[in-house]
């Protein structure tokens, strides 16, 4: 299906403990109307060793999801784009007693689950 439009809305780096991840989102719109954005994720490891991935213990997103997502966009994927790209000061006053390196692992691992 070829894409009509692809806008970039977001490109950043998130610091995890143990490594550090590229984030590129780009908003594709295809000749149907339909969007999607596709979610590019470059994981930088300490030691250049996977062990250091905050993920690494889920197999099954390593595995299959770890290079990045295509999501449908929606109102929801919206807000979970918002909140996975906000920077680390600001999320923390939303993620309540979860520690903001875990809510973004979390927020990374939900949005994998609406791959398209």
């Amino acid at each position: 299906m070829p894409v009509l439009e692809e806008k970039q809305i977001y490109k950043g780096t998130s610091k995890f403990d143990t490594c550090n991840l590229i984030i590129t989102v780009v908003l594709k719109t295809y000749e149907t109307l339909d969007k999607f954005y596709d979610i590019d994720y470059q994981w930088q490891y300490k030691d250049d060793d996977i062990i250091n991935h905050p993920l690494y213990h889920d197999k099954d997103f390593i595995t299959n999801n770890n290079n990045g997502e295509i999501i449908a966009q929606n109102e929801l994927s919206d807000k979970l784009i918002e909140f996975l790209v906000m920077d680390d000061e600001k999320l923390q006053q939303k993620s309540g007693n979860t520690h903001v390196k875990q809510y973004r692992s979390l927020i990374i691992k939900t949005i994998s689950l609406f791959w398209d």
